[in-house]
């Protein structure tokens, strides 16, 4: 089974994650001047997500994504 804190990633990730979610921030800002409170909403919304993961270094993503493969790899090796 996965254990939930096994599951981090390193410095560069985290930084790429950070810039991703401010240039997602910014460009919320800028293009809320242009077409209105919808996309803006919505661009801050997406950019939450890569500023909280990249602020815990932590991705539930990852975990799922692993939880899946281990079951996936039981099934195969006690199904074959």
């Amino acid at each position: 089974m996965v254990q939930i804190h096994n599951v981090t990633f390193g410095f560069i990730e985290r930084m790429s994650r950070a810039f991703i979610g401010f240039m997602l921030l910014i460009l919320s800002f800028t293009i809320a001047l242009a077409f209105g409170t919808d996309w803006f909403a919505t661009l801050n919304i997406m950019a939450m997500y890569p500023l909280i993961t990249a602020l815990v270094a932590w991705d539930p993503i990852y975990v799922l994504v692993d939880l899946v493969k281990d079951r996936y790899a039981d099934f195969m090796l006690f199904h074959r």
